[in-house]
């Protein structure tokens, strides 16, 4: 692979990205007898010491020679701003990779490292379980695939709740958790929770209860446009508040879009002994984008809300789009939650309880599903066989 060329001429390689694309980057790396001198990140501020046993430098403090070689590894959504910044240093010489290129590392890594960590808990997402011919999202798992993921996982690993305290646990364990409040939450994946008693989270945007999700309008109204002007239209809305959206999709129909839950159907679900509630907003927006009265009121909002509709305490509480920055938990401190969950891979266990990293499930067969498991353990955690 060119990658490999690359690494080769240099003297010294340094990933620049410490998430899913770096770490997997360099797992993919270390297999092919290439070891990298350090990850690069834009600030420590929300980073550890080190990844994978390698010491982590912040972009302003490292020194880069002419010899060595940088491999730009934090996919689509950070790549533009990382090359500026790279030329900004007079660094024009980088590998990029992009989407394509980690799913051939991906394919072609046998993920069998041995990295050491502190934590055991990986925390599974999910969002709809249905089957669908349309899934242009990729939020959504098949019921026979669900249930052989949860049949698995359930056999092999003890599943623990994500209210439970992950510092305690010292051997591999998951926790099983969903995000939106789609209908069919209660209706296709409770049955199959039920049948191998796994507890799940389930994080509710209450301003869609009963209603439809925007996205998921978003998508019917563009379908016939083509991937990247409905991507582009994405973006735009994850950083509108909730009017803007609703006047951007007015003229979008409704009919044809899967539901959230009820207000009832919310009361019921959360009676159930498997199920947790959490919240996750009012309107599903992009926090960071909001000012700090708007992200204060989207926040207590959808706690207040839920509290009243399920009787209980909401003391746990889901990122939507994983977008979050200080104000954002400084408000949730403030408003009682004690642990909140971002969208990363990751372990969760001694850490920052209000940065949860969590896994995103796909519609796997279980051979694939099984790689996935085996890649998380070797990626964020010493491989245990």
């Amino acid at each position: 692979m060119e990658i490999i060329e690359y690494c080769r001429l240099h003297k010294k390689i340094y990933i620049y990205g410490a998430g899913r694309f770096g770490r997997e980057t360099c797992v993919y790396l270390s297999e092919q007898g290439i070891a990298i001198d350090g990850f690069i990140v834009t600030s420590k501020e929300l980073c550890v010491d080190s990844v994978l046993g390698i010491k982590v430098y912040s972009f302003d403090e490292i020194e880069l020679e002419s010899s060595d070689g940088v491999i730009a590894a934090v996919g689509k959504k950070y790549t533009d701003e990382v090359i500026r910044s790279l030329k900004m240093k007079g660094i024009n010489d980088f590998f990029i990779i992009d989407g394509s290129l980690l799913e051939i590392i991906e394919r072609m890594a046998r993920f069998d490292c041995h990295y050491p960590s502190n934590q055991n808990v990986i925390v599974l997402l999910y969002h709809r379980v249905d089957d669908i011919e349309n899934d242009y999202w990729r939020l959504c798992v098949s019921t026979a695939h669900f249930e052989e993921q949860i049949k698995w996982i359930s056999e092999k690993y003890p599943i623990i709740r994500f209210r439970d305290d992950f510092s305690k646990v010292s051997d591999p364990a998951f926790v099983i958790t969903f995000d939106d409040g789609y209908l069919d939450n209660m209706e296709k994946a409770l049955p199959i929770l039920e049948r191998y008693n796994v507890p799940a989270t389930f994080f509710v945007s209450t301003g869609t209860l009963g209603n439809v999700f925007w996205w998921d309008r978003l998508y019917l109204g563009m379908k016939n446009e083509d991937r990247e002007c409905i991507e582009e239209s994405h973006a735009k809305l994850c950083k509108m508040n909730a009017a803007q959206i609703e006047t951007f999709l007015s003229r979008f129909p409704k009919d044809g879009c899967a539901r959230a839950m009820s207000v009832k159907q919310l009361e019921i679900f959360a009676e159930h002994t498997l199920v947790d509630i959490g919240a996750h907003t009012v309107s599903h927006l992009s926090l960071p984008a909001l000012s700090e009265e708007e992200q204060r009121w989207e926040i207590e909002k959808s706690i207040s809300a839920l509290k009243k509709i399920v009787g209980k305490e909401i003391e746990a509480f889901s990122y939507p789009l994983g977008d979050y920055n200080a104000k954002t938990i400084e408000i949730l401190k403030k408003l009682g939650i004690k642990k909140a969950a971002t969208v990363s891979g990751g372990l969760a266990g001694t850490g920052d309880m209000h940065r949860i990293p969590r896994n995103v499930v796909r519609n796997w067969d279980i051979d694939g599903f099984k790689r996935f498991i085996e890649r998380c353990f070797c990626v964020y955690a010493e491989v245990r066989r």
